[in-house]
């Protein structure tokens, strides 16, 4: 950490406009001097009987640092699993704590779309021998990213929670499921098994774009 934080500053000095924010691993010193803003927290969570955050800033100097710098600090009490602190240190000085904390959140929703990418569909799964055989599975494995995205945004607009879980476990629980497929002249017809529990929402989801059957 320290040798990285170097280097951004470095190359702020020598180009500019190089700034970060980053998570920083809690320990005593840090949780002494959040004490004041997680006890606060912990006071108006046990009187409002809920879950409670408040956010603060100080100036922090670890020993392998060779100067301080700004730290953010989330104080948040909940209510089962009591203090839960987390710590960001920063180089921008002019913004609210709680204003970048979330910011820093926000990282999170990247990484998630590149592990249902990487995880989900094998996105990363490029071993044939030859660049053009391994650029159309990379274009197969986008389109299924695109399906899946889809879905997932369709299941928003229908309030179901899945619309905010991953891709596996969407895949798991909403498409892996055994079907007897029957096609005639006039209409493809799917017959799910009636222990599958989300078959409703399956249902709402097929009719989703699709006027009624004729």
């Amino acid at each position: 950490m320290p040798r990285i934080l170097d280097e951004l500053e470095k190359l702020n000095e020598q180009f500019g406009g190089v700034d970060y924010l980053l998570g920083l691993a809690k320990n005593d010193v840090l949780i002494r001097r959040a004490q004041p803003t997680l006890t606060l927290a912990r006071e108006i969570s046990e009187r409002q009987a809920r879950s409670v955050q408040r956010f603060a800033h100080f100036q922090y100097g670890a020993k392998s640092w060779k100067r301080q710098r700004r730290i953010i600090v989330r104080a948040e009490h909940n209510t089962y699993w009591g203090a839960n602190p987390r710590f960001l240190v920063t180089s921008l000085e002019e913004f609210d704590p709680e204003m970048l904390y979330r910011a820093y959140c926000e990282r999170g929703d990247c990484e998630n779309r590149i592990k249902d990418f990487k995880n989900a569909l094998a996105g990363d799964r490029l071993s044939c021998s030859r660049f053009a055989a391994n650029a159309f599975r990379l274009l197969l494995h986008a389109v299924a990213y695109r399906l899946l995205h889809a879905l997932r945004q369709k299941l928003g607009t229908l309030g179901s929670p899945l619309a905010r879980c991953q891709f596996d476990t969407l895949r798991l629980r909403l498409l892996k499921v055994a079907a007897v497929v029957e096609r005639s002249v006039r209409r493809i017809t799917v017959r799910l098994p009636r222990s599958f529990p989300l078959a409703p929402l399956f249902h709402q989801v097929a009719l989703l774009g699709t006027g009624p059957p004729a």
